[in-house]
């Protein structure tokens, strides 16, 4: 994932070559950063000179820039004044539920400010890791976290949860933070550890003729919940020519889904071997389709039990005997069973592979 710093002052420049340096993860990503220059003070003491992970912009450049982000799904950072910022995005902003993270810091690295997408994008969470690395004050805004409450779009995002009605979080998070229980219900075949439920949630009876605040199921004509949470349960894994294009991995993608009957809203990872963990076109189609983007070692990819297409060739140029079935099976984690088995075309392999649904409340 690319995160891009956007800064405007000598001092900005500066604090955006240090925050370069941060070795991050996010939503389980390793994160590349760009350093985006847009003033005529270029000076960084940290880069003497300009690389591809440096972009000089101003004007209309650095505004269509920031709307290819938008689109890409890549997070941006800007350092500077809150008020550039909001100008700068305002164009673009859509929907809580497909909007980037969006921070802001100023300057002086003295506080980071989220103001866009906190939850379901993860934009506080990120905020939380860049305080800490620059030993800052994080600026969090956001109801439940300030009362250390329950919420329902961070545990949808963190579970790789659809949010059918994006008006209801407010009402669930309204009951909450007003002291009311919030009625929660799963369908069968989806498991929790009721001893980590929250305090907030209150668990019906599977046969109640109650309706639920919350309802997770995997039942899409399930319309007895007032918020109701669908998993996306597939994982793709995928190989590629170096240099494949974003817009030949997407048709080919589609193609496989199509066949299968499987919903391209329900894949929550693409995932593939470490050699592939900066191949453009890849992490282009994730961002693009806001899928997690996840790479795997060889010697992880070859500790993964199953039945799988098993090529000589592969494991001489990979060190894995499988890339695209063996990394969709890890993705899923305990449970994973490959369903569709390895598919070619053009040099692009994929499979799909899907998880057993397991809550977690550790957000």
């Amino acid at each position: 994932m690319n995160i891009s710093l956007i800064s405007f002052t000598t001092e900005g420049n500066k604090l955006s070559g240090r925050i370069s340096k941060m070795k991050l993860v996010f939503g389980d990503e390793e994160v590349s950063f760009v350093q985006v220059f847009s003033s005529s003070c270029r000076e960084s003491s940290l880069a003497s000179r300009k690389t591809k992970k440096e972009i000089s912009l101003k004007g209309p450049g650095l505004k269509e820039y920031i709307g290819k982000c938008f689109k890409r799904h890549e997070p941006l950072v800007f350092i500077g004044a809150c008020g550039i910022a909001v100008r700068l995005i305002a164009p673009f902003i859509n929907d809580k539920l497909s909007d980037i993270p969006v921070l802001v810091i100023d300057e002086k690295g003295k506080h980071v400010i989220p103001v866009l997408s906190g939850h379901y994008g993860g934009g506080n969470e990120l905020a939380l890791k860049m305080a800490k690395f620059l030993k800052a004050d994080p600026v969090i805004t956001t109801a439940t976290d300030l009362n250390n409450a329950f919420a329902v779009d961070i545990f949808a995002r963190k579970n790789h949860l659809n949010i059918n009605d994006k008006k209801m979080i407010a009402y669930v998070s309204s009951k909450i933070l007003s002291g009311e229980k919030v009625t929660f219900k799963t369908c069968s075949g989806i498991s929790f550890d009721k001893s980590k439920l929250p305090d907030e949630l209150e668990p019906l009876p599977d046969k109640t003729l109650d309706v639920p605040d919350i309802l997770v199921t995997d039942n899409k004509k399930d319309k007895d919940g007032k918020l109701i949470l669908t998993p996306k349960c597939y994982a793709l894994g995928i190989g590629c020519k170096k240099g494949t294009k974003s817009s030949d991995i997407e048709k080919f993608v589609l193609k496989i889904l199509k066949d299968n009957d499987i919903p391209l809203s329900d894949v929550f990872s693409v995932s593939s071997i470490d050699l592939k963990k900066n191949e453009e076109g890849l992490k282009e189609f994730c961002g693009m389709n806001r899928i997690g983007f996840v790479t795997y070692s060889p010697d992880e990819l070859m500790k993964v039990k199953g039945d799988f297409t098993s090529s000589e060739f592969v494991r001489s140029k990979t060190g894995a005997d499988n890339v695209c079935e063996r990394a969709s099976v890890k993705a899923c984690g305990r449970g994973g069973e490959l369903v569709v088995s390895k598919r070619s075309s053009n040099g692009i392999t994929v499979a799909v592979s899907k998880r057993k649904v397991r809550l977690s409340f550790d957000v």
